[in-house]
């Protein structure tokens, strides 16, 4: 079935699907292709796994414009690292009327020197990207005591903290 639906993914690549394309396809085979698609960009080594297509997406845009060493799999605390600079990698997808700007769960706020963040715009494209010190993180975070993690928010106020080194333009200059 994965080579089948392989091939037809390979078949149907060329093709732009309209919205009116997706609304016609079964629930079956709109599951089935976006499997498909998904599995792609692991296969294109973009990925390293089939989980959050946005964490991923942010890690590697991170990952190649600053030549970072990629963490271990599923190491706890950071995602890459810069010599001895332990770097966390959070990345947003925000919907398509923007908004929320809250980053996913961080569980550890001594786990890192230095939180990448890149929010990205409802179809991929980069909205904002900083590197922002733990000290500035650790002072900006709440405590979630039903996640047992720490939120943080990243609002335009802390865009423009003085320790907040904006690195949109390097980011959005790269394609996936």
């Amino acid at each position: 079935m994965r080579m089948i639906l392989g091939i037809l993914f390979l078949i149907l690549l060329p093709v732009r699907l309209s919205a009116q394309d997706v609304a016609a396809m079964t629930t079956t085979d709109l599951i089935q292709t976006y499997v498909a698609i998904q599995d792609e960009p692991k296969a294109r080594e973009v990925t390293t796994s089939g989980n959050s297509l946005t964490g991923q997406l942010g890690e590697h845009l991170f990952i190649r414009a600053f030549g970072w060493e990629p963490a271990a799999p599923s190491q706890a605390g950071f995602d890459a690292m810069d010599g001895p600079l332990r770097i966390q990698i959070k990345a947003r997808r925000l919907s398509q009327g923007g908004g929320n700007e809250q980053l996913g769960a961080i569980r550890d706020l001594d786990g890192f020197d230095v939180l990448a963040v890149i929010l990205f715009s409802h179809d991929y494209k980069v909205v904002a990207a900083a590197l922002i010190p733990a000290v500035v993180v650790r002072t900006n975070v709440d405590y979630d005591r039903h996640t047992n993690s720490w939120r943080f928010m990243f609002t335009d106020a802390l865009r423009a903290h003085p320790d907040v080194n904006d690195v949109s333009l390097r980011l959005q200059s790269l394609e996936f």
